[in-house]
């Protein structure tokens, strides 16, 4: 009777430290517990707010004539002549972000002696531009206009501007001034043949040669190339030509303006019914000319 009864006081101490023992189970639904507790309230990563899209067309064409809000890209300015969206152009700059919008006005003329032309040649066309700066001022990032000028030079032909060609990417230098030199490529046609092209875009944010609230300035465009194909008839009108021209900038030592090298490859017609192949003794140095403001050979 005593060993039973022993047996079943040892029975109920077993028992007992059994509810007593803590739970695997349930310390870890305890720790994930407290885990998300600590989660919830720590705090999320901070993320930099996206940059905002670009200002559109129609944007840039307002700020420039006061004329859009109707979503388009060009639109009619009056008395013959025609305003339009060229391209848009996103850099940086001294750290800071900008987006250059440019546009054009087609010519315009009044009176038989054209005094209110808008353009030097007749046929070139008035380029313009918007200038966006990125600013954070106020919270989210936004686009706010710095400047805008009507006209920074003039280009193109028959009253329309230079094409922009989207299968070549724009190439940009900063210079130790704080200047921007901007080729934008661009491509055209005559006499049967496909021309390539870089037109050049001085910008100068702190006004060390131009005004800084007119800090843009057309500088020359520089051939980068032709093909011959439309007018060659695959060799039996004349040789059948194609060559490309890859820009580069030359280090300024002054910190001023860079020189600028166009290396070409492909072929060029040496004489009469022959062709030759394009090399380094073929390229081309064009250099900022301080009087013209343009770059040349």
């Amino acid at each position: 009777m005593r060993h039973a009864a022993a047996m079943l006081g040892t029975m109920l101490v077993l028992l007992a430290g059994a509810c007593d023992a803590p739970s695997a189970g349930n310390d870890g639904a305890a720790a994930a517990a407290a885990g998300a507790a600590d989660g919830a309230q720590r705090p999320e990563p901070q993320r930099d707010a996206p940059a905002p899209a670009t200002p559109s067309a129609d944007d840039v064409l307002q700020a420039i004539y006061r004329i859009g809000g109707q979503g388009r890209a060009s639109y009619d300015a009056g008395d013959g002549s025609e305003v339009a969206f060229w391209t848009g152009q996103a850099f940086e700059l001294g750290g800071r972000r900008y987006f250059a919008g440019f546009a054009y006005m087609t010519p315009e003329r009044f009176g038989a002696e054209g005094e209110n032309a808008v353009t030097e040649r007749d046929d070139a066309v008035a380029i313009s531009q918007a200038t966006y700066a990125l600013s954070t001022e106020g919270g989210a990032p936004a686009w706010s206009l710095a400047s805008t000028d009507g006209y920074v030079g003039e280009f193109g032909r028959n009253g329309q501007p230079e094409a922009v060609d989207d299968t070549r990417a724009a190439e940009r230098h900063a210079t130790r001034d704080g200047r921007l030199l901007l080729a934008v490529p661009t491509t055209g046609f005559a006499n049967g043949t496909a021309l390539r092209a870089y037109a050049l875009f001085v910008f100068d944010p702190d006004g060390v040669a131009l005004p800084r609230d007119r800090p843009w300035r057309y500088a020359g465009s520089l051939p980068a190339g032709e093909d011959n194909a439309a007018a060659c008839d695959r060799g039996a009108a004349m040789p059948c030509i194609a060559n490309t021209g890859t820009l580069a900038f030359l280090p300024s030592g002054g910190g001023g303006l860079p020189a600028v090298r166009v290396t070409f490859s492909g072929s060029a017609i040496a004489s009469p019914g022959k062709t030759r192949p394009l090399g380094e003794a073929d390229a081309r140095t064009y250099d900022y000319d301080q009087e013209t403001a343009r770059y040349g050979p």
